[in-house]
């Protein structure tokens, strides 16, 4: 971080902030298009082609995979695909990120106040990923 901000030392304090908000934009851009892939992929996967659940289309949303024609839907299979994501992404959290654990506004005001403004970045990683799965 600190040679990003040795190249934009010379900018005027617009033009650093500028730049700054376009490069923040983009990344928060392609994460939400990354995390509506893998939260489709999940879905079509465990609930569609395992479970046989079709849940409702939304208006206004496009869908990446086909809905199924035919599943044949399982009770079952539809508490186990629950059950396994939910105990995949608690393992997941407990494992690599205890602090992702609750919605992460507390962890962020204790960073602050306690440790400087530092987050472990295998934080802001896992937390995407557990809450895709639950």
């Amino acid at each position: 971080m600190a040679t990003i901000l040795k190249y934009l030392a010379p900018l005027h304090s617009t033009g650093k902030w500028l730049l700054l908000s376009v490069i923040v934009g983009a990344v928060a851009g392609v994460g939400a298009i990354l995390f509506d892939i893998a939260s489709q992929s999940i879905r079509h996967l465990a609930l569609e082609r395992i479970a046989g659940y079709v849940p409702a289309e939304t208006a206004g949303e496009n869908r990446i995979f086909a809905a199924p024609t035919h599943p044949e839907f399982s009770p079952l299979s539809l508490i186990a695909v629950i059950s396994v994501g939910g105990l995949l992404s608690g393992l997941l959290v407990i494992r690599f990120a205890p602090e992702a654990e609750r919605q992460g506004t507390d962890a962020a005001i204790a960073a602050f106040q306690h440790k400087g403004g530092w987050i472990r970045p295998v934080g802001p990683v896992i937390k995407p990923i557990a809450a895709d799965g639950e």
